[in-house]
C-alpha cells in the first residue's frame, strides 16, 4: 500500500464509510500496523492539544508544565476502551469480528477526523464560541462515521439501532469514567 492507495481509501471512507471500512478490513493488516497506528494517532492528537495550549495565552504556563507522555497514554486509552466495547458488544450479539479489527476502525476513524480535530483545536484557541460550534460538528461526524463503521464491522442491518447503542454505551462509559476525571465522583 502506498500513499496514493491510502488517500484513495481515505476518500472512499469519507464518501462511503461502509465501503471504506470493508476495503480497510479486507487488507488484513498485521496487528503491529494497528498498534503503530494507535501510537501515531495518540501522538498526533497530543500534539494538536499542545498546539491548542500554546495558542491560548492564558494556558501557556500549563502548556509548559504539561505531561505530554501522559496525554499520549490517555489518548490511547480513550481509543482502546471504545474498541473493547465495540468488540464485546459485537461478540455478545453474535459477531465474529476481532478486537484488533475494532481497534483498527477506531484508529482509522481518528485518522479521518485529524483535519477536523486540528480545525477544532485552532478554533477553540482563537474563539471559544466558534470552537464550540466546530466541536459539535466534529461530534456529529464522529457519531456518523462510527455508526457506519460498527454497522459494517459486525454486519448489522440497522444503523439506527447501532446509533442508539453507541449513544447508550457512550453514556454508560462516561459515567464509569467519571471518577477518573473528576475527584468528586471517586
Amino acid at each position: 500500500m502506498n500513499f496514493g492507495d491510502l488517500t484513495r481509501l481515505l476518500k472512499v471512507s469519507l464518501l462511503m464509510p461502509r465501503i471504506g471500512v470493508r476495503l480497510l478490513l479486507d487488507l488484513h493488516l498485521p496487528n503491529a500496523v494497528t498498534w503503530l497506528g494507535l501510537l501515531l494517532v495518540s501522538v498526533l492528537l497530543t500534539l494538536m492539544g499542545a498546539v491548542g495550549l500554546y495558542l491560548a495565552p492564558a494556558t501557556l504556563p500549563d502548556a509548559l508544565d504539561a505531561n505530554y507522555l501522559g496525554f499520549v497514554a490517555v489518548h490511547a486509552i480513550l481509543l482502546l476502551l471504545p474498541a473493547g466495547l465495540i468488540h464485546i458488544v459485537g461478540e455478545r450479539t453474535g459477531s465474529l469480528a476481532h478486537f484488533m479489527e475494532a481497534l483498527l476502525l477506531m484508529v482509522w476513524l481518528q485518522v479521518m477526523l485529524l483535519p477536523l480535530t486540528l480545525v477544532t483545536t485552532i478554533a477553540v484557541a482563537v474563539s471559544d464560541p466558534v470552537g464550540q460550534i466546530v466541536m459539535v460538528i466534529c461530534g456529529v461526524a464522529t457519531l456518523w462515521f462510527l455508526t457506519n463503521f460498527v454497522t459494517e464491522l459486525h454486519h448489522y442491518r440497522s444503523r439506527r439501532n447501532v446509533f442508539l447503542g453507541i449513544v447508550a454505551a457512550s453514556i454508560v462509559l462516561g459515567v464509569l469514567m467519571l471518577p477518573l476525571f473528576d475527584p468528586r465522583f471517586a
